[in-house]
């Protein structure tokens, strides 16, 4: 080893090294900023500053933002929420067309909580409204720890950020417990009665509060109740409230409650009032512990008498049939540890006395008798009847009620069953002659009820002496009853078991549910596993045979998928696929005449994922063979339905219902057509109502749409100029659209004016004709026009113009053959038409692919 001084120099060495490396690293930064603005007012405020690494530096180690706290100063008693005011914010700016009432939503994972998730009050849905919280804001109610930049940071009861700060049991920041007591305790009954059980009663001015289970898996649950009466502040009247926090007499309280997780309550503030914590009794009960602090007053001293648990246990309650034992609970005397009255001690910090069972084995059948009735008379003689039942007491909670008569008699204490009737004498004689019928059965069928009965007067009779015609009748209180688990419905992977569950009484009389609504109703299914089958093809059942007669076909549902705690596998060999279909043959038919039946082929898909929707199939008449005819071949009384109702178990809350679109507005071009949208709420059951459309949270569909029915065809009559465009000619006029010639019928009645012809107009059209067809000019057509012109007294008295066939042609009428027309679907159109093409009007002889003009006068 070296020497102590050549230690202390490598000491000095090392030292002076890191030094210098440490003033390296920090001359590549620049200075800190100022501090920034304090995020919040009050509690837990944060400020930030920064630094940057100077250019063309090579040594920046450590952070170029740091946060430290500010305004750590305690809240106002009336202030808000800081997650509060932050969700309240965005009250005013609209989500998806709708505005909303914020609130936050606490109910996410660690990881989000750092961002800003509100609620919309009374709408059931939440949404993440900004990516970070506000600097400062409280990570949870049940932490001091703050959200700084999105991200968790420690920070202690005082608010500043990583101070290690922690509060004492007495609530005090930074306390020495010396302000309080603390008072602990266990309640470890496992069987305590069914309902709700008092665990502590905790008195008024204690703080912070914590109760809970030690083991999570059962299904009891806790309560707060008020010490005064029986007003519940949480989980009252069988009703079981959501996790969240709850303001309990000036207190606020977290409730816990999750999955495979302890039940939790912690409450901090102190009490302005008494409060019992309580036990929703369902099952065993595991243990549940407890934790108050109750405030020291100033010079109080310890105090002279106290509550002492005896370490000796109490003697068994019962010898049978669950009984149970504890250790005494007594007052003493501090001085010398007498046992004094329990009025000197404080019954708000009196412990439970713990019990425990004994005595667990059956009792042996014996009679058990009710008390006596009231005499039937008023006077005079009459009878009391009494119940007396063979019962066998198993445990302290369940007894078998009733058993048969001969287990007592002949029983381990076997007696003769004691008498139901006995006479009685209502203490003085009758002077009337009162007779009474038969009693009525109970008017329950479990629980308290009556009977009736008939009471008729013989003769004169004394009304004050008449027999009673009601009394009252227990038949035993109401409970669950279940049969036996049935097999598993698959032959290999998962199925469910079912049982029967029924209300009755405790004797057997069976009794609507109602009567059993209180109590928790045991599971009717439960899911069962028959090891792994050999394909996941899943197949339905062979529907009926397609035929009554003769050979036809079997359908069914072959799917790919296997349900494996909640989860389906896809995974198929598609070779080894099942069939869907099969050959049938019921029975030969009688004779060669055919007959026809109705097939329906297997239902759809529910129309909907959530809620009730419709199934659909379809339906088809189908002929000895399995030939598909048309359906008035088969009887309409014995036609199947084509849709039946059906139901998802999700509800859907709000939804849009949608009307049939119209028919479209108009019958040619583009016109429009419209439907109706409302919102409905679906109940549970099935049950709809109307609301407004701002419920559903969804955009409404579109109400309207546009539509085209072909185009349109524009008729009118066309006026056109005759010949040579004199100016006194007369107007004739040919039906015609947009793009082609008409029939007259579909123009309606023709126009009887007469118009001036503009020659200018028409002139240009006139030439090109001639000119296409006369090479050598008018001189030749006039020629020509003079030939074939008939004598005046011959002519046809002018007619109103009809449209005439295509092939129309007088005997005179004569077809230039001298030359083909230029195109092959072109013919020659006769003289004594006049021509319609291309928008163009021509006389006489002329080439032209369509001759439906008007008849030349």
């Amino acid at each position: 080893m070296g020497s102590p001084g050549t230690a202390f120099l490598l000491l000095c060495s090392a030292l002076l090294s890191h030094a210098a490396s440490q003033t390296v690293a920090n001359q590549g930064w620049s200075s800190w900023t100022s501090w920034g603005a304090c995020s919040r007012t009050c509690e837990s405020g944060v400020r930030s500053r920064q630094r940057t690494c100077q250019a063309g530096s090579r040594f920046c180690a450590g952070k170029s933002k740091e946060f430290g706290s500010c305004n750590t100063m305690a809240c106002p008693a009336d202030a808000i929420d800081f997650r509060v005011q932050q969700c309240a914010a965005f009250n005013s700016q609209p989500f998806r067309g709708y505005f909303h009432r914020w609130i936050p939503y606490t109910q996410i994972g660690n990881n989000a909580k750092c961002a800003l998730y509100c609620e919309a009050d009374g709408f059931g849905f939440y949404a993440r409204l900004a990516n970070k919280v506000v600097d400062g804001t409280r990570f949870s109610k049940d932490t001091f720890d703050i959200c700084v930049d999105g991200q968790r940071m420690s920070a202690g009861c005082d608010g500043v950020l990583n101070s290690g700060a922690v509060l004492d049991p007495c609530g005090v920041c930074n306390g020495d417990n010396s302000t309080c007591d603390r008072y602990c305790g266990k309640e470890t009954r496992s069987y305590l009665n069914y309902g709700y059980n008092r665990i502590v009663a905790i008195p008024k001015g204690a703080d912070n509060i914590k109760i809970e289970e030690i083991v999570s898996v059962n299904n009891n649950y806790l309560a707060i109740k008020r010490n005064a009466n029986n007003n519940y502040f949480l989980n009252g009247n069988y009703r079981i409230e959501l996790p969240g926090r709850y303001d309990v007499a000036g207190a606020s309280c977290t409730y816990e409650r999750m999955p495979f997780m302890t039940e939790k309550l912690t409450c901090t503030g102190r009490l302005t009032e008494a409060i019992d914590i309580m036990i929703l009794y369902q099952t065993i009960n595991f243990g549940i512990q407890y934790c108050y602090a109750l405030p020291k007053t100033v010079g109080q001293t310890k105090p002279l008498y106290s509550w002492y648990v005896s370490t000796r246990l109490t003697s068994c309650s019962a010898s049978c049939g669950g009984g149970h034992r504890h250790r005494p609970v007594s007052c003493v005397s501090a001085l010398n540890g007498h046992t004094v009255d329990r009025s000197f001690c404080n019954a708000a910090t009196k412990p439970s006395a713990e019990k425990q069972p004994c005595g667990n084995l059956p009792c042996p059948p014996t009679w058990s008798t009710g008390n006596w009735s009231s005499c039937t008379a008023q006077c005079g003689y009459g009878e009391q009847t009494r119940r007396v039942q063979c019962v066998q007491k198993l445990t302290r909670l369940y007894t078998i009620n009733p058993m048969a008569d001969i287990m007592c008699r002949h029983g381990v204490n076997g007696s003769p069953k004691p008498s139901t009737e006995r006479k009685c004498y209502a203490g003085r004689s009758c002077t009337s002659n009162w007779s009474t019928g038969n009693w009525s059965a109970c008017s329950s069928p479990c629980g308290n009820g009556q009977q009736t009965r008939v009471v008729t007067c013989n003769g004169s009779c004394d009304a004050r002496a008449k027999p009673v015609v009601t009394k009252s009748c227990n038949m035993g209180p109401c409970r669950w009853r279940t049969g036996s688990w049935s097999r598993c419905s698959v032959d290999c992977g998962y199925g469910i078991h079912k049982r029967t569950v029924s209300c009755g009484s405790s004797i057997g009389n069976p009794a609507g549910e109602q009567y059993c609504r209180g109590l928790k109703k045991p599971d009717s299914q439960k899911q069962c596993y028959n090891g792994h089958c050999k394909t996941p093809w899943t197949v339905g059942s062979w529907s009926k045979c397609s035929a009554t007669c003769g050979p036809g076909n079997q359908t069914r549902l072959v799917k790919c998928g296997v349900f494996r705690k909640n989860n389906v596998h896809t995974v198929c060999d598609h070779a080894a696929k099942p069939n869907d279909t099969r050959g049938c043959h019921m029975r030969d038919c009688p004779s060669l005449q055919a007959k026809y039946d109705w097939f329906a082929s297997p239902w759809s898909e529910c129309s909907v994922t959530c809620g009730y929707g419709v199934q659909a199939r379809t339906i088809n008449c189908v002929r000895t063979g399995g030939a598909i005819v048309h359906g008035g071949n088969c009887s309409a009384e014995t036609k199947p339905p084509a849709t039946q109702e059906c139901r998802k178990v999700q509800t859907c809350a709000f939804q849009w219902l949608l009307g049939s679109w119209s028919d479209c507005s108009t019958t040619c071009g583009v016109g429009f057509q419209q439907r109706t949208a409302a919102c409905l709420y679906i109940g549970e059951d099935g049950s709809s109502t109307l609301m407004a459309d701002s419920h559903c949270h969804e955009s409404k569909p579109a109400i309207r749409k546009n539509c085209t029915k072909g185009n349109c065809i524009h008729t009118t009559w066309h006026s056109r100029c005759e010949s040579s465009c004199n100016p006194v000619k007369e107007v004739r006029s040919v039906c015609a659209s947009d793009d082609a010639v008409l029939s007259d019928e579909q123009c309606g009645p023709l126009p009887e004016s007469l118009e001036v012809c503009s020659p200018e107009g028409c002139q240009s059209n006139y030439a090109r004709a001639v000119a296409r067809h006369y090479p050598k000019g008018m001189e030749e057509k006039e020629e020509e026009e003079k030939e074939e012109t008939p004598e005046p007294e011959q002519q046809p008295k002018p007619k109103r113009p009809t449209a005439q066939p295509e092939n129309r042609r007088h005997e005179s009428e004569s077809v230039p053959k001298e030359r083909p027309c230029p195109k092959p679907d072109q013919n020659w159109c006769s003289n004594s038409y006049k021509t319609f093409c291309g928008n163009e009007d021509f006389s006489k002889k002329y080439c032209c692919n369509m001759c439906r003009s008007m008849l030349v006068g």
